[in-house]
């Protein structure tokens, strides 16, 4: 009885928290609900991006140099975004099968948007279709050092699940260890590919048995807001932030 007595207490105190901030905050607008966007404090800013020289060749195919040029130049939400998605994603490995192993990078065909919170991005719809019935293994490089690996399961789902929310529009959602925060989300739409690719910066759960408000922000998916912690899960991604005394 005390057991349950505690976990419907935290359930009821989660719920409320989520409700409350959910009102109050900058919410996201993803998961099909009508919330009040109130605004919140701004996140800092991302400088010194390097050079589109600098870039990998998978990133270059994505984004000409003039593009990049002018990102960087105007948009720094955007480039940030861009940067830090794209190098986790060229950390992740997927492995089908015991003898092959493809980058997160791999299967991005193309961009069509870059938000200041996520890529709006193709993917292989042909090669993800194989992944559907599979439990797709992963591993990560955590924070640049090869001999330092997060390793997990990825199952690709049709419907919400307590781990994460299938986004409007989309049919198939995936995402890394949910716990281990900040972890990667794809919702993909299986007709032409388009897909919405980004990092959550905050766990859905706290001791995964309170729901975790602050997962249902915008700042959730804004690098600036916790990239101390980003650098931490994986390492430098070509820029800096302004005031690393981060919202936490």
């Amino acid at each position: 009885m005390p057991r349950n007595w505690l976990f419907c207490s935290a359930l009821l105190i989660g719920v409320f928290q989520t409700q409350f901030f959910a009102n109050h905050v900058l919410a996201s607008d993803h998961y099909c609900i009508n919330t009040p966007k109130i605004p919140t404090q701004e996140p800092h800013r991302g400088v010194n991006f390097i050079p589109w020289t600098q870039l990998s060749r998978a990133q270059q195919i994505l984004l000409s140099q003039e593009e990049y040029i002018q990102l960087t130049a105007d948009e720094d939400g955007k480039a940030a975004t861009f940067l830090a998605v794209t190098n986790a994603l060229g950390r992740l490995r997927f492995s089908p099968d015991s003898s092959t192993e493809v980058s997160g990078m791999d299967i991005v065909l193309g961009i069509k948007e870059i938000r200041a919170d996520r890529l709006i991005v193709y993917l292989d719809v042909a090669k993800v279709r194989t992944w559907i019935n599979k439990t797709l293994k992963y591993s990560l490089i955590v924070g640049g050092q090869r001999d330092k690996t997060e390793w997990g399961k990825i199952k690709l789902y049709n419907h919400v699940t307590p781990s994460a929310g299938l986004h409007c529009g989309y049919d198939l959602q995936w995402y890394t260890k949910a716990s281990k925060a900040p972890h990667l989300h794809w919702n993909m739409r299986l007709s032409d590919g388009l897909a919405d690719v980004h990092l959550d910066g905050y766990s859905p759960w706290i001791d995964f048995i309170i729901p975790n408000f602050r997962h249902l922000t915008y700042a959730n998916s804004d690098v600036r807001y916790w990239f101390s912690r980003y650098l931490k899960k994986y390492g430098g991604a070509g820029f800096k932030v302004i005031n690393d005394a981060l919202q936490e």
